[in-house]
């Protein structure tokens, strides 16, 4: 443990040392371990598996620090917590950037082949998986790591085969031909929710189909995407769009192709869209696709896997990009004259959420898992509040959502990941067996050679929906599925809402029918500073590198010129915090406690060093004030302070601090109750900073210091209060500063138990009357110790005393300021009200008065006298007055005279300009008006001072 050689806590805390000690025992001795045959209540959370690829980010950190606040909370309240953690395959990012690993090293995963790449990426995710998990450790996590899971290990391979066939079996899960959102660049398919839409700037050409009756005339269609015409079946008009009804069932020449199609009518057509003819591409477009069912039309794809234009074209036109076909498609209609005009046309642009490629909408045949029936059970789960979602706003967007779902595109096109259990007959693809048991279904393993499993993998997400109950153990009844199931809470961004949380409460409901958890908290996304420079009535943003030439991150505010704006991070703006960087600089403690101070802001969460720094200046306040209590109070001994405290020895201070820690100890045990994490450790900051430090130390240091007027009896309870706060502020903070709580608590234990770490302490008997308030350190961590309980104690006299102790205390220091004494120089005071009990108040705490205020002097009235200069405040019936001390008064007149000065040329030069004839009829009424207010301004001043120099001359 870090302590001087005499006992003390050193000058500064050291949080890297501390953070890797505590870390270490923690886990050594398992206290994060979870008992399945415990008869506590439970508290259960599973991590939202971060993915395998990753670092760890703010965000990480975030979500991350939220879960462990929520579980040491519980676990320090009795519950039985358990918090499993885990990573996730992420099969597109993980694939993708190991073929990129291969791809530098010249090799490629179709030259390797399947088994081969997939070994491959099992070495890297084995080697860059204990990165990611040993920076959620550092972050102080208090997971069960004997429970640790991974989303592609035999346990959770086990519950996919079984969810698989159990929704298979149940004719959820199904096979068929979709238009499915293809990503060229990755190479498969994506749910809707893996498409990120993007509104950008586009064109729209208004092309002329040419009649087939050689008539001349011209069915202009609008569209955005002229390549696709190649691959046109039918030109469509509104049934309702009078102008067209006598077209319907004409064809047209479907220019560059030499195919002849037919126009059709159809109610999807909107009348106002271009010339309300729009051009039908069923391959290739979801709503054309919809149409085309209804119309039984031919499906032309005319794009290869990679988005290269295929044999279903015209010759011309084989080979070339999709974005280069346009542009040749285009330049051939202008040749021809088929182009009408060219529109600039806003749109929205899907791109795939991992290669950021446009997507492709494309016909393939692809397993799909029927959602209408889980959705309408994952909807009533909230509405019925088997589930809720904090905060409750969000549960609106849920069911916008859970009513407007198509069904889940399951099937990707990769090697890494879940193999779908499907096995195909060769000569007869339409005979298939669906198997959840281990290895080969009985009828593949008798004849090997005649099937063949289906190549592709299931969505990332199909594994992740099975998560809460997988990673306790089901499909298998196990102890940990019976103690720990439904889980307690989920703790995730806002926005994976529906690709996670949705997901999972609609699979926990079909298979098992309970919900996964009982709540859903959904924090919002950290932001960064993003810094500007303003041109003209533009904003330029500022890159990274001139960020850091001119230092913007270490300043408190920008320079002229540079305004900063609170954006979502990304390397390109610069405005990225690294939070490993963070923990080096400020320590764990200082990130988690900002991420949490700051995580009420809503849908976004903006986070600085500055911000950071301020919370490392909160843990050195709590270190400092450890560092004070501690050897001031050196000589209590261990059955001193465990046999409490008696409430007869307690002065007023001592009851009111008591108090106020009972209030403390409410409030924050309500704010975690209740999620508002923002608002637990904002409570616990005031009650350190402002309650403990700020106050009760310095009113209980003269009975401390034993100053005269004091008793022994007196100095040690003011001692054992000190103490007893201290050690309840540490377990009330320790779910968000664990390591330095822990350090301090530990040399308190070893102080006031008399035992080193991890050595049991016996039970100790609280003396007859003493205050239900300690704790006597019988558990070994402070991470196991009780929650405090709350509202114990409560002496409303004694907080009114002291809230006009404040007061009092208050107006002298702001007279001291105004008059400007110096802080070392003593002054005489004058109290008056006509309350004698106010006055008895008074005078008691003279003492502290005298010491809080450098007071010399200090007289209790029922009514103010008539002192000589002297300053006075008012606050209702209570009156303040304080004598300027003589040596002051000198001073006090030549800084006043010096102020009369400048105010009478101020007089003489706005009484000349008003008294200028041209200058108050010509200048706008408003400058004039200003004028007059100044010259009042600068008599009422001159007035004013002239009165006080009356008052220190005598």
């Amino acid at each position: 443990m870090t302590m001087t050689t005499d006992g003390e806590l050193p000058k500064n805390f050291q949080p890297v040392e501390a953070e890797e000690r505590w870390r270490a025992f923690w886990e050594q001795q398992g206290f994060f371990g979870a008992d399945n045959s415990s008869d506590r209540d439970t508290f259960t959370i599973v991590i939202p598996p971060p993915n395998v690829t990753g670092v760890l980010h703010l965000g990480h950190g975030l979500v991350q620090t939220i879960q462990d606040v929520l579980i040491r909370y519980h676990r320090m309240a009795g519950d039985e917590t358990l918090w499993v953690p885990g990573t996730d395959h992420a099969g597109i990012a993980t694939q993708h950037v190991v073929v990129e690993k291969l791809r530098a090293e010249g090799r490629t995963r179709q030259e390797m082949g399947r088994e081969a790449f997939v070994s491959e990426v099992w070495k890297w995710k084995d080697e860059y998986h204990a990165r990611i998990t040993n920076q959620i450790k550092r972050l102080g996590c208090s997971c069960d790591w004997s429970r640790e899971a991974f989303t592609l290990d035999d346990d959770r391979a086990k519950a996919v085969r079984r969810a698989f066939k159990t929704l298979y079996d149940e004719g959820l899960i199904y096979r068929g031909k979709y238009m499915i959102n293809w990503d060229p660049v990755s190479l498969t398919a994506l749910a809707d929710d893996e498409v990120e839409y993007e509104d950008e700037e586009g064109q729209l050409w208004h092309i002329r189909y040419p009649f087939s009756d050689g008539s001349g005339r011209y069915a202009v269609v609008a569209t955005t995407r002229p390549e696709t015409l190649l691959g046109d079946t039918a030109v469509a008009v509104n049934p309702g769009d009078g102008r067209y009804t006598a077209l319907v069932g004409q064809t047209v020449d479907l220019p560059l192709t030499g195919r002849k199609i037919p126009i059709i009518a159809d109610d999807f057509v909107k009348k106002e869209f271009g010339s309300g003819m729009v051009k039908i591409t069923p391959a290739h477009d979801p709503n054309d696709f919809a149409c085309g069912q209804r119309h039984n039309m031919e499906l032309i794809n005319i794009f290869t896997d990679t988005a290269v234009v295929n044999d279903n074209a015209p010759e011309a036109y084989r080979g070339l990009d999709r974005y280069v076909a346009r542009e040749k498609v285009v330049e051939d209609l202008k040749a021809l004259g088929l182009i009408e005009k060219i529109e600039k046309h806003p749109h929205r642009v899907g791109r795939g959420y991992r290669s950021k490629a446009i997507v492709e909408p494309r016909i393939s045949d692809q397993w799909f898992v029927k959602v209408a029936p889980l959705a309408k059970l994952a909807a009533d789960a909230v509405h019925n509040g088997e589930t809720r979602i904090i905060p409750k706003a969000q549960e609106n967007t849920y069911f916008a959502w859970m009513d407007n779902l198509r069904d889940w595109c399951i099937s990707r096109q990769l090697w890494w990941g879940h193999r779908i259990p499907i096995w195909y007959r060769r000569d007869n693809r339409a005979e298939m067996v669906c198997w959840d048991g281990e290895g080969l279904p009985p009828e593949v393993a008798a004849d090997p050679d005649a099937w063949e499993q289906d190549p592709d993998v299931l969505d990332t997400w199909f594994s992740s929906a099975l998560w809460p109950f997988s990673v306790l153990g089901w499909p298998e009844d196990t102890d940990d599925m019976s103690k720990f199931f439904p889980t307690s809470v989920l703790v995730t961004g806002h926005d994976i809402l529906f690709f996670w949380v949705a997901r999972m409460i609609m699979m926990s409901k079909g298979l098992l029918k309970k919900v996964p958890f009982h709540t859903v908290y959904l924090h919002g996304l950290i932001f960064g500073k993003s810094f500007y420079r303003r041109r003209g009535g533009d904003m330029e943003l500022i890159s990274p590198t001139e960020r850091r030439e001119l230092c913007l991150d270490d300043m408190d505010s920008p320079p002229k010129g540079i305004e900063f704006k609170w954006e979502k991070m990304s390397k390109s703006k610069g405005n990225v915090i690294d939070p490993l960087d963070m923990f080096d600089q400020f320590g764990v403690d200082s990130v988690r406690s900002a991420l949490i101070a700051y995580s009420g802001q809503g849908r976004t969460i903006e986070i600085d060093k500055h911000r950071i720094a301020g919370y490392r200046n909160f843990i050195n306040k709590l270190w400092n004030a450890s560092r004070f209590v501690l050897t001031a109070t050196a000589d209590i001994t261990p059955e001193e302070f465990r046999g409490g405290v008696s409430a007869d020895s307690l002065q007023r201070e001592d009851r009111w601090i008591l108090s106020r820690l009972s209030d403390a100890i409410t409030t924050a045990t309500r704010h975690l109750d209740e999620y508002t994490f923002d608002q637990y450790i904002q409570s616990l900051y005031h009650f350190l900073w402002d309650d403990y430090c700020d106050w009760y130390v310095e009113l209980t240091k003269p009975r401390v210091y034993g100053k005269e007027g004091t008793t022994p009896e007196s100095t040690r309870a003011a001692k054992v209060v000190l103490l007893t706060v201290l050690e309840h502020v540490l377990r009330m903070l320790h779910p968000v500063i664990p390591h330095a709580t822990e350090e301090i608590w530990q040399l308190l234990r070893a102080r006031l138990a008399g035992v080193e770490t991890g050595v049991p302490v016996e039970p100790a008997t609280l003396r007859p009357g003493a205050l239900p308030f300690v704790d006597n350190f019988e558990a070994p961590s402070l991470c196991v110790a009780p929650w405090p309980k709350g509202r114990v104690y409560t002496d409303a006299a004694a907080c009114d005393g002291i809230d006009l102790l404040q007061e009092a205390l208050y107006m002298v220091r702001n007279i001291r300021g105004e008059m400007t004494v110096p802080v070392e120089m003593k002054v005489d005071v004058e109290f008056s009200h006509p309350d004698g009990a106010i006055r008895a108040l008074l005078e008691e705490a003279a003492m502290q008065i005298r010491a809080l205020a450098s007071v010399k002097e200090m007289t209790v009235v029922a009514a103010p006298g008539v002192l000589p200069f002297a300053s006075k405040a008012v606050k209702g019936d209570l009156v303040v007055q304080v004598p300027l001390p003589g040596e002051l008064r000198e001073a006090e007149v030549s800084r006043l005279e010096k102020e009369l000065g400048k105010l009478e040329k101020g007089v003489q030069g706005t009484r000349g300009k008003l008294a200028n004839e041209k200058f108050v009829a010509n200048a706008p009424e408003a400058v004039v008006v200003q004028e007059r207010e100044k010259l009042a301004k600068y008599e009422a001043d001159m007035e004013a001072i002239k009165a006080r120099l009356v008052e220190l001359r005598g």
